[in-house]
Parts: structure tokens; sequence; C-alpha cells
């Protein structure tokens, strides 16, 4: 046994490791190699993040000029008389007679032609206004918004896809649109103290033509310049019907120049901004050709900057990128921005009641976006405000037609209809309803006295949905409110052929003057003005 054992020891044989050490080593070399394709693989994303740019831009400049167009008869296009007139109007100097002022402040309220429109007509106290509007007149702009006025569509020539991004479109027609508005507005007033039914109504179409060319110019920020440009010319219309009885044969020119100065719906604005944002998506997104991408930090900070009114300088550093790699994609962004505009259009139709009632608040819809979505929480609170000025834009239009047809009754049978229902369908087609309130208008008579004229009252019973006969808030420039279904006057209703504001006193501060639009993006929002007859008008 023991040679035997001596004899085997000595054969030579190779001893082999355990199985279980075997298996160990293949293990770690397994790991290792795993976790040098995880690193490769890491690296090759961060070095795709780094490197990421935009995909093919998409003209989305030609499809809001197609939008606009659609949305638009055929025919002469209007645009070019209306950048001649304010090119006419802005090359306009102050007359200039020896005591003409030469204080900045009294200057500025004076081109603003605003004192026309407040209080008592005194030719004493508005000689300046007057006279720089006989010098407006001798100018050749009115011959201009003639043709703009004629021609059935308006549509901007272009819309390119240079520069930062559609949403930062100067739009420097916006401001001097207004201006001419005010213009309008003040030789309507002008016109009516001196019996001119004819130059009243060119005025009128002047600023009924102005609100529906700049209301299809396809910005979010244009409509809502239409609407206030609309309102002032509605609520100069509606002060004429109060202060002076109008025959049957204005009142009937009146109300066919509403009928063919519509305004687009509030439909066109919301695609026309969507298609803005998507813009803006596909500048600051990367895009992997199957719809998605990462934001791209680094183009995020240029445009961050822009929309904080700084310079348009250089992006931040492509290592920013890696950021976007864990927040919310370009699919996931696109999808949650046609998600909003849809509801926004859907809801755009509604009246101010059913509105309420519609389950998707836009605002808490902005606010519950989910972790990661700051761009969207940017752009979108602003679109929330449009619907309601939409909304109150249109019941003052309605209301508008209804007065012209109750004094056109008047004008013929010498007294004013007993009901609405009696104005159909010899004035108007049909009796409309109430944008905000979704129900009827109301017709109430009342005493005339020295100091308020008016037989009957025509109101809205408001956002609150109560009619509390045509109560309106002690504070005049709250009586607006009573049409806001965010504010909500309770208690009161909104009349809308309203008293003129009286004028400011002499000792208060003129207003200084409107910034300069040049300087403000498309997607930057204005105020929504106030409705026909209120003590703002727009202004």
């Amino acid at each position: 046994m023991d040679h035997h054992h001596c004899g085997t020891a000595s054969t030579g044989r190779p001893r082999f490791s355990p199985p279980q050490r075997l298996g160990r080593i293949r293990k770690r070399y397994v790991i290792l190699l795993l976790f040098a394709l995880l690193l490769g693989w890491l690296g090759w994303v961060i070095a795709g993040a780094i490197n990421a740019k935009p995909g093919p831009l998409v003209d989305y400049g030609r499809q809001l000029l197609d939008l606009s167009a659609a949305a638009q008869p055929e025919g002469e296009n209007g645009w070019p008389a209306l950048l001649d007139a304010i090119a006419i109007r802005d090359s306009i100097e102050a007359p200039d007679p020896p005591d003409w002022p030469t204080d900045a402040v009294e200057a500025a309220e004076i081109e603003s032609l605003t004192r026309i429109l407040d209080g008592e007509f005194d030719a004493q106290r508005l000689r300046f206004e007057l006279a720089l509007l006989e010098h407006i007149e001798s100018s050749g702009v009115l011959e201009r918004l003639d043709a703009m006025s004629a021609a059935p569509r308006a549509v901007r020539e272009s819309i390119g896809l240079d520069g930062p991004g559609i949403v930062f479109t100067l739009l420097p027609e916006l401001s001097p649109a207004r201006s001419l508005a005010k213009m309008c507005a003040a030789r309507m007033r002008v016109a009516l103290e001196r019996g001119d039914s004819e130059q009243f109504l060119r005025s009128a179409e002047h600023g009924l033509a102005l609100g529906r060319v700049m209301a299809h110019d396809p910005f979010y920020i244009s409509r809502l310049v239409g609407l206030a440009v609309s309102n002032l010319a509605f609520s100069e219309i509606g002060h004429a019907l109060v202060e002076r009885e109008l025959d049957e044969a204005t009142c009937r020119r009146l109300l066919a120049l509403l009928d063919r100065h519509v305004l687009p719906p509030m439909s066109l604005a919301l695609e026309a901004e969507r298609l803005c944002q998507l813009d803006a998506i596909q500048r600051l997104y990367s895009d992997d050709g199957k719809g998605d991408g990462i934001l791209l930090m680094s183009k995020s900070v240029e445009m961050g900057n822009m929309l904080g009114g700084g310079p348009p300088v250089g992006g931040g550093h492509p290592v920013m990128n890696v950021a976007g790699l864990f927040l919310p994609g370009r699919a996931e962004t696109t999808r949650l921005l046609d998600e909003y505009f849809a509801t926004a259009i859907e809801q755009s139709v509604l009246t101010g009641a059913q509105q309420q009632a519609h389950p998707v608040d836009l605002e808490t819809f902005v606010d519950n976006l989910p972790r990661g979505h700051f761009f969207l929480k940017m752009l979108l609170p602003a679109l929330s405000r449009g619907g309601g000025a939409d909304r109150k834009a249109r019941a003052v239009r309605e209301a508008l037609r209804l007065t012209l047809a109750i004094e056109a009754f008047e004008a013929r049978h010498g007294r004013p209809p007993e009901a609405l229902a009696d104005l159909a369908p010899e004035f108007l087609p049909s009796i409309p309803i109430d944008p905000v309130s979704g129900q009827a208008f109301v017709l109430a008579r009342r005493e005339a006295t020295a100091a308020d004229p008016r037989e009957w009252l025509l109101y809205s019973i408001g956002a609150d949905g109560q009619d509390n006969g045509g109560a309106e808030t002690p504070d005049p420039d709250d009586a607006y409110d009573a049409l806001d279904v965010e504010t909500g006057a309770q208690g009161f209703d909104y009349v809308f052929n309203r008293l003129r504001p009286p004028a400011e006193e002499p000792n208060e501060p003129a207003e200084s003057p409107a910034e300069s639009p040049a300087e403000s993006p498309a997607t930057v929002p204005v105020e929504p003005a106030p409705a026909a007859g209120s003590d703002e008008g727009g202004r």
C-alpha cells in the first residue's frame, strides 16, 4: 500500500481548482464586462446628450399664414393698406400753431386723443385735439384705412424661420393699430357732435375693420389687441346710441357693418398659439426621428433669458444638456401641450356658466403638470385669461346689435319694443343669447331724467347667473367684473347702454406713453380691454 501511494504521487498529473473557485472567477469577469458596457453606454448617452441638436425645423410660420388665410374669404389683401396707414400715421408731426403746448406730458395727452372720448364735448377744451385730427385727416391715412376696410381679407406676407423662434416674432403693428383705433373713435365722437352721419359711419367702419384685421393675425397677442380695438369701436357706437337718436337707416347700416366685420372664433388664435409653441418645442428639444427627444438645456437658457426680457445671448454650455436626460421628453411635452389646447378650444365656444361647470380648469391643469414641465408652466398660464376676454367681447357685440335693433324699432314705431322677441325677424334674424350667462339678455324700462335720458336698460345678468334688476356696482370701475367668471361680482348686473364716463379732472396726472411694442414678443399677453360703454372703454 505504501508503494502504491508513492507511485500515485509521482505520476505528475496537474492539479485542478475547485469548481467553486472557477465560478467566482467567471462571475467577476462577467461583472467587470457588464460594468464596462454600462460605462460605455453611459458615455455614449452623455456624449449624445452633449452633442444633441434640434432636428429639421418644420415651417410653422407657413402653417400660421395658411391658417389665417383659410379663415378669411378670398379677395384683395388689406394688410399692405394697414401698413401704409401705420407708416403715414407714424410720420405725421404735430401741427405748429403758435400756442401748441411744449410740455411733453401735455403733448402726449393731446396725441392720445383720449380727452375727446370722455366727458362733455367742449370744443375749446379740445381745441388742440381737434386741430390734430384735422391735420391727420389731410395726410391720406383715411384713404388707406378705406382700402383696408374694403378688402375682405388681411394676411401678413411672411413669418420666417430665421431667429430664435416664432414666439419671439416682433409685432410692431400692435401699438400703432391701437393708436389708429383711438383716432377712429375720436373721429366718431367729433362726427356725432357735428351731426355728420357719413363721417361717423366711415370712422365706425375703420375701427371695426381694424379689430377684424388684428384678430385674424395669427398670433395670440394680436387677437387680444383685436378685441381691445373692437371694444373701443363698440364703446363709441354704444355711447352714440345713448346720446343721440339715430334714424333707422343709420342703425341698419351700423348693423350691416357689425355683420361684415366679424371677429374670427377664438379657436383660430388658440390653434395659432399651439403652432407657435410647437415651433418652440422643436427648437428646444432634440429629435430622435421617432417623435421623441430630450430637452436641450443649453437652448433653454437662451430662450429663458429672452422670455425674461434679456438680450438673445448665446445658450449655455452643451454639458447642460445632460440634465435633459432626467426631464420629461419631447413626446410627453407635446402630448400635454396638445391636450391643453384641445381643452382650451373646446371651452372657447362655451358660455361662462358652461365653462364654470367644465370638469377641467385650465389654470389647475397647468398647476398640476408633472414635475419638470417648467417650459409649459412658463408659457401656458397667460392663455387661460383670453377665453374670458373673448366671451365678454362677444357679449358686447351681441348686445350692441340688440341696441341698434331697439333704436331702429323705436325710430319706426315711435316706441321701444315691449320685449326683445319683438325685434325678430324685422330687425334681427334671431335674438342672441348672452355668451356670459348663457341666458337671455334683459330689456328693462325706466323713467328718463334730466341727468339720465335712458328710457330702458339692456343688461346681462352677469357671471353670477342672477337677475338683479340691472343693479350695477357702486364703483363704475368695477362694473366690468359682473361679466367675469373669475372675479364674479355677486349681486350685480352689467348694463350695456352705459353713460359716457366723466372727463378726468385737469389736476390728475396724465398717463405716461405706452412702451414701444417692437420690444414685445408675440406671446407676451396684454390685458383684455373693457366692454363697450365701460368707463375704461378699451383705452
